[in-house]
């Protein structure tokens, strides 16, 4: 099936101005995984999934739903939600008591693992498909078809004990059978019109470049780094003029708490050969004006101090160092630190030899992400100007909007 970002924006473009939109390939479920470590411990974890994206979570505590996105409640009113909270509660409990009190009769020793997945396929020509399926230790057990729990081909006798005690709460049954066919196909329709809505809202992605850990001797790693766009699908690749870099290595697209997205993309490359690269972004919020980094050869830290600044006539000590912390990275991420000189710029980026600078963390904070210091000059129109020029001159720390 494809992803759900897929199906959103084929949606999107089908629905026309005016015209009927097309109903489309929708497939939501929930997940549930059980641990019983002995006859007195339990846990239970539990997910909701719209395709390929989780939309819900389970707090085990008190019993509620976790709703993960904006658009996670559907259509469905409070009251609707309450009560499929209530449910999943005392279904929880039930499970609890029925597996500790029947695990020792039908001979289940523990600890007891059983993963449970339950839900619906919306299909676009109209029909429905339903399924609820469980196994026990990571093998398929037992399943739920026409009103009746049905032990696997592969299951073992208590399988079919299981799916002979079950077969006689005709209530459990009924109840079942309407949340999948009745309950889920009406919430999974009224999920993805609401996150097909909250698809629409487009977010400029923000980027920069840096460096990674040294790979090897006479290598570089560049990093190319986007953040906060939305939606999710995004172009990122690390350029030769036109030619694609096929070393280029995408991480996993992360996201944050405002629903907007991160991406991490490196490029493992011989020092002698990083000029005339850049990376470039595309994503649906630009348009066709697609972001493009150029990256700049830079020195590294071993060259620093002496060969920093040069002396000389028309040489000016301003010597800057900013810590940068990018919205979208953990906040104890490299500080990159840049020394800017009338001549030249040296700037590296090293965790482990900016690891001093911790002691100006607070400093950080109260200035918002940038602290500066001038030994060579000490008024503030002289530090102001060497900040600005360390700004203009850098082209690592760009971050376009």
């Amino acid at each position: 099936m494809p992803s759900l970002e897929l199906v959103l924006l084929s949606a999107l473009l089908l629905a026309g101005g005016g015209a009927e939109a097309t109903q489309e390939h929708i497939l939501f479920s929930v997940i549930q995984i059980s641990s019983f470590a002995n006859q007195s411990w339990a846990q239970h974890r539990g997910s909701g999934w719209l395709g390929d994206m989780q939309s819900h979570g389970w707090d085990s505590e008190p019993g509620t739903i976790i709703f993960l996105h904006t658009w996670s409640k559907g259509n469905f009113s409070d009251e609707e939600l309450i009560d499929l909270e209530l449910l999943f509660r005392v279904y929880f409990i039930g499970f609890t008591r029925e597996t500790q009190e029947y695990a020792g009769q039908l001979h289940f020793g523990y600890p007891i693992e059983v993963q449970v997945r339950a839900g619906c396929e919306l299909h676009p020509n109209d029909t429905t498909e339903s399924f609820l399926q469980a196994a026990y230790d990571g093998s398929h057990f037992l399943s739920f078809q026409d009103m009746s729990w049905v032990p696997a081909p592969e299951g073992d006798s208590r399988a079919q004990s299981v799916c002979d005690l079950l077969n006689q709460y005709e209530g459990i049954r009924e109840t079942a059978h309407r949340l999948l066919t009745h309950t889920c196909p009406r919430f999974a329709l009224g999920l993805f019109d609401a996150a097909k809505a909250d698809y629409k809202r487009q977010v400029k992605p923000e980027a920069w470049l840096s460096t990674g850990p040294h790979p090897g001797p006479g290598r570089l790693l560049l990093v190319c780094q986007v953040s906060g766009f939305h939606p999710k699908p995004v172009w990122v690749m690390w350029m030769r003029g036109e030619q694609e870099q096929r070393g280029t290595q995408r991480g996993d697209v992360l996201p944050h708490a405002d629903g907007t997205w991160y991406l991490r993309v490196t490029l493992d490359v011989a020092a002698e050969e990083e000029a005339g690269l850049s990376c470039r972004v595309r994503h649906s919020s630009l348009g066709n004006q697609d972001i493009v980094l150029h990256w700049a050869p830079i020195k590294t830290s071993r060259e620093l101090p002496h060969r920093a600044c040069p002396r000389g006539p028309g040489a000016q000590d301003h010597r800057v160092v900013v810590l940068f912390f990018p919205p979208s990275i953990s906040f104890f991420s490299c500080f990159c630190f840049t020394v800017a000189c009338s001549h030249e710029r040296v700037q590296f980026c090293d965790c482990v030899e900016c690891l001093p600078c911790l002691l100006h963390l607070f400093m950080v904070l109260l200035f918002g992400g940038l602290f500066w210091f001038h030994p060579a000059r000490s008024s503030l129109t002289r530090r102001w100007e060497a900040l600005q020029l360390c700004y203009k001159r850098t082209s690592l720390l760009r971050s376009v909007r």
